[in-house]
């Protein structure tokens, strides 16, 4: 935490993140409109006192949207995170200590997941599922599963051959005790790293499949939507695209630097 803490970008980096979180939990007190409240005769107002960041083709305000539409952007990139966290936790450290066919057949599986680019995985998984909030999660999941998972794999590899392993096995611990109480504690760091980085990712997807079509739905205010909803408008209102695009970027950017940080905290060797 030391060294986090004196790392001046990921401590910028977390601020931001903090910030964005808490307009986003607050919105329901924080917005002047509804996300979904249209005003017909104030469509296309420029961004004013009335309407801090204008509103869209159909007069919704693009503030309140903006507000309501981290929480389902963040939800997405969290909760995909995390799922595919546990789900590499669990694989990776099976396969790595096991080893042998256990591995082999875990390996093999990842292999075919992999096969296929990320993005044209969770594109097809996307519509494969239908769209909505949840779909997103799961098909965004799976497509960060199989790196997450050998990296996993790698690190335990690594500590099985530490000699406090030995000992453990010596003194007839149980494999899944050992896996528990001395693989998983050692080999976590390089996993929270991975998952804050893959949290910037699944937003970044889940904007993109929003833009294309997928994922999120209008009404339900999400950012890569609002993007999708004023391309039409790019010419002669750009305020519409460019605040979520903002936020988009705002979001990934405080992401990216606070798994920078992180990774520079939690492994001594990195440290400048």
């Amino acid at each position: 935490m030391k060294r986090l803490f004196k790392n001046k970008s990921a401590m910028a980096g977390l601020i931001v993140l903090v910030v964005i979180i808490l307009l986003s939990l607050l919105a329901p007190i924080i917005a002047p409109y509804g996300y979904a409240d249209i005003d017909i005769p104030n469509m296309f107002s420029s961004p004013s006192g009335q309407h801090l960041f204008g509103t869209d083709h159909m007069g919704r305000d693009i503030f309140s949207r903006i507000l309501y539409g981290g929480r389902a952007s963040l939800q997405i990139g969290i909760l995909s995170s995390l799922t595919a966290l546990v789900g590499a936790l669990i694989i990776g450290s099976v396969a790595g200590y096991f080893g042998g066919t256990t591995d082999n057949i875990m390996m093999r599986i990842l292999d075919v997941i992999q096969a296929m680019p990320g993005f044209l995985l969770s594109v097809t998984l996307s519509a494969v599922l239908g769209n909505g909030l949840y779909q997103t999660i799961v098909a965004l999941s799976i497509g960060n599963l199989a790196t997450s998972a050998r990296i996993m794999r790698g690190s335990v590899m690594t500590i099985r051959k530490s000699e406090y392993i030995d000992a453990a096995t010596a003194d007839n611990t149980n494999r899944f005790d050992i896996i528990r109480k001395h693989i998983l504690p050692n080999a976590f760091s390089p996993m929270i790293v991975q998952a804050t980085m893959g949290c910037a990712r699944a937003i970044l997807t889940a904007a993109t499949l929003s833009f294309i079509g997928l994922g999120v739905q209008p009404p339900t205010p999400e950012w890569g939507a609002m993007l999708s909803e004023g391309r039409s408008y790019i010419r002669d209102y750009p305020y519409i695209i460019t605040v979520p695009g903002i936020a988009i970027m705002l979001t990934v950017l405080a992401l990216n630097l606070l798994g920078d940080g992180l990774r520079d905290a939690l492994d001594p060797k990195q440290k400048r």
